[in-house]
């Protein structure tokens, strides 16, 4: 596959069993013309789509944008009036750490746990039992670096907090 970029128009080709077609248009029309054209040119792909789940950059920014904001002192959970659980806030402040990442703004999606007590304003034992609780059922994952215990959401983690509070 190929592509070219012109303005804000793309052109792509795509070349598939001895079948070559060329997608031209608006970013979001040529993605949805080459997901079809995938679809059809491989039906298998749409069973797989039912059973896999995965946030692109785009997912996790048009899903959490009102909850979360990155601003000149640094990326914040925006409550804006709104009433969130500990463990939401915890979860929006790991969400945020991916975020920073796939956006290249950090090298990592890893969060200590010093950032997260500044961050959320949690107390100490409350934070440490929410995120106990968020491992517990994978919601969040646990790395130690030799130095630092590093905290970081899973796709599990998102697709509850997307229920919570989203969906609610």
């Amino acid at each position: 596959m190929t592509a070219n970029y012109n303005s804000n128009k793309i052109s792509v080709s795509v070349s598939f069993n001895g079948t070559d077609v060329e997608f031209k248009g608006e970013p979001e029309s040529v993605m949805f013309s080459i997901n079809e054209f995938v679809a059809k040119q491989i039906p298998d792909i749409n069973i797989a789509r039912k059973i896999t789940l995965n946030y692109s950059l785009k997912d996790l920014v048009d899903n959490f944008s009102n909850f979360i904001k990155i601003t000149s002192e640094g990326p914040i959970v925006w409550k804006d009036g709104r009433k969130f659980s500990d463990r939401e806030v915890i979860s929006l402040q790991l969400l945020i750490s991916k975020i920073s990442m796939l956006l290249g703004n950090s090298k990592t999606d890893n969060t200590n746990f010093s950032v997260l007590l500044s961050k959320t304003s949690i107390n100490q034992k409350s934070l440490s039992s929410r995120l106990s609780e968020l491992i517990k059922n994978h919601y969040v994952e646990k790395s130690n670096d030799g130095e630092n215990t590093q905290y970081k959401i899973t796709t599990k983690g998102i697709y509850w907090l997307e229920n919570s509070i989203i969906k609610k």
